[in-house]
């Protein structure tokens, strides 16, 4: 349901170098923020008084969803928004049903946004990938591997990009 990474893989540390390690956590975080807001909404709205309103936690949800899960997980986020806004409003002893189809159409349309949003994003990362394949093929049809013997002599290589998560960059 993650769109890039997972759980702490042991190999992060030697993938992204020495003292960026923080960047994986730093991601985890990122991912907890939806759940994070959901809740916060919900204690906001339960320690405040009944005119203040906890949509904006409920809103923001499935915004932050919108680039780091996939588009399945965005809708899931946006329904559970939705419903935890009508779940806050019919809980109140309040009759205000104009606030109620305000608030709910307050976040079916940010949830619905949302959604355009991961695809959006998601685009770009599929056109990013294959210029990234593009610029590698390119790469190696300029730089073909050596020959591993020139009559006695042995010759060996060793390609380093300039990016270690890129195989493109710096000699082209």
């Amino acid at each position: 349901m993650l769109r890039r990474g997972g759980p702490v893989d042991p190999d992060v540390e030697e993938a992204l170098g020495p003292g960026r390690r923080w960047i994986h956590y730093a991601r985890l975080v990122l991912r907890v923020l939806p759940f994070l807001a959901l809740g916060l909404g919900l204690a906001y709205d339960s320690l405040t008084p009944r005119d203040v309103t906890a949509v904006p936690f409920f809103a923001a949800a499935p915004l932050i969803a919108a680039p780091l899960y996939t588009l399945r997980a965005t809708v899931l986020i946006g329904l559970l928004s939705t419903g935890l806004t009508l779940y806050v409003r019919l809980t109140q002893d309040t009759d205000n049903s104009a606030l109620l189809a305000t608030e709910l159409f307050t976040v079916v349309i940010v949830s619905v946004l949302s959604c355009v949003l991961n695809v959006a994003v998601h685009r770009v990362d599929l056109r990013l990938a294959s210029a990234r394949q593009m610029a590698e093929v390119a790469m190696r049809a300029v730089m073909p591997p050596p020959q591993r013997q020139i009559g006695a002599l042995r010759i060996a290589s060793r390609y380093q990009a300039a990016l270690r998560e890129a195989n493109i960059g710096g000699d082209l």
